[in-house]
């Protein structure tokens, strides 16, 4: 018998929660799984990740607000054995499907992506939301057959501040499809200026407050200014925060240093190409950035979240773990690898040796043997 999994998710818009479920339905063993994708919506307009070849794919074509009667139908057509669902709203739409279909037999599992404490402090603005959204964090939760957390951190954080019972969390690290990585890096690179004798730096993610990219253009204000280095930024990645960092490159006389490229399908080229990479973030639940650059064997340096880039790096040995929120520890650490290329060619070769522990094969099938036994406890 095929276990029919049944993927939910709001839509395969490129952000990192999508890109491991294209992974996983890209890896997953066709013998033993038959996977079904749900999608809210198709967010018309946004960018989004290949649905695998021989996927068959539901989409609602529904607001997220909307969302529960719909998906209820879809699970009652569908009959899963297992629906597995992950990014916290479509978590609760999952749940409280659950709990409004008792006596299907289905069993409902939950990917959770974030240090929930925290993300929800640095996104929700609003005290009300702020609680509301906490709150059905902690009813919920706990009605999952399984949660599946990203990082050890992860899993601290529903134990301690969500009252999740620890026997009901499984950490599964993201599925990182490697040989893609490193054969995508690969690809000549056709829109940067030569910057010839120059160190390039790169950070790829979103633009947004948490991912921290002040700190970075701090440091690299004191850089240039300061310690008169010749180094250029790169910066891949679109969000909201970009008109407010455009106008810091300014305020800060960097022009001339800092490249802003706008979303890019390939940023792999960029990562190799380049000297250094910087993850700033202020958190992270995992950081698949982090070991896609180290896959594309250039060293690294990020922050040490509360999980995600501790769990990846091992600190001066496989890349550089600074303080989150200090433009010092970022030029402290960058200093350290511009002023030592042997050091900084050690690190990278021992990156690209840990990177290789998170290949999609391997990961996917702790989710396949995961979701077995989840099944198997409700028979």
């Amino acid at each position: 018998m095929r276990l029919k999994v049944m993927f939910v998710i709001e839509n395969l818009v490129i952000g990192g929660a999508e890109r491991v479920f294209a992974n996983l339905l890209n890896c997953i063993d066709r013998e033993r799984f038959d996977p079904v994708l749900v999608c809210i919506n198709s967010a018309a307009g946004g960018v989004t990740y290949a649905i695998p070849e021989g996927v068959r794919t539901v989409n609602l074509n529904v607001d997220k607000k909307m969302a529960l009667f719909p998906l209820i139908r879809a699970i009652r057509c569908e009959k899963p054995h297992i629906v597995f669902s992950t990014l916290a709203p479509v978590n609760f739409l999952c749940i409280i499907s659950k709990l409004l279909l008792s006596g299907l037999g289905t069993r409902f599992v939950i990917r959770e992506t974030t240090i929930k404490s925290i993300s929800i402090k640095g996104t929700k603005s609003n005290p009300f939301v702020r609680f509301l959204y906490a709150a059905m964090v902690r009813t919920l939760y706990p009605f999952a057959d399984s949660i599946v957390a990203l990082s050890q951190g992860a899993k601290r954080d529903l134990i301690d501040n969500f009252g999740v019972a620890p026997h009901k969390i499984s950490v599964i690290y993201n599925p990182i499809d490697i040989e893609a990585v490193a054969e995508a890096s690969t690809e000549l690179i056709d829109d940067l200026p030569e910057w010839q004798g120059s160190f390039k730096i790169v950070s790829v993610g979103s633009l947004v407050r948490s991912k921290g990219h002040i700190y970075l253009l701090e440091a690299m204000k004191e850089l240039v200014h300061t310690h008169k280095r010749e180094v250029r930024l790169v910066l891949v990645g679109t969000g909201a925060l970009r008109d407010e960092l455009v106008k810091k490159v300014e305020d800060f006389g960097l022009k001339d240093h800092v490249v802003f490229l706008g979303y890019r399908k390939n940023p792999f080229k960029y990562m190799r190409h380049c000297d250094l990479f910087v993850l700033p973030s202020l958190w992270e639940g995992f950081g698949n950035v982090l070991v896609e650059a180290m896959a594309c064997g250039v060293p690294v340096i990020s922050t040490l979240c509360e999980s995600g880039p501790r769990e990846i790096i091992e600190n001066s040995v496989s890349g550089l773990l600074v303080e989150p929120g200090s433009s010092k520890e970022l030029l402290k650490a960058i200093k350290a690898i511009m002023d030592n290329p042997t050091y900084a060619r050690e690190l990278a070769k021992n990156a690209r040796v840990r990177a290789a522990a998170f290949g999609a094969s391997a990961i996917t099938k702790q989710y396949e043997e995961h979701l077995i036994k989840i099944f198997e406890e409700g028979r």
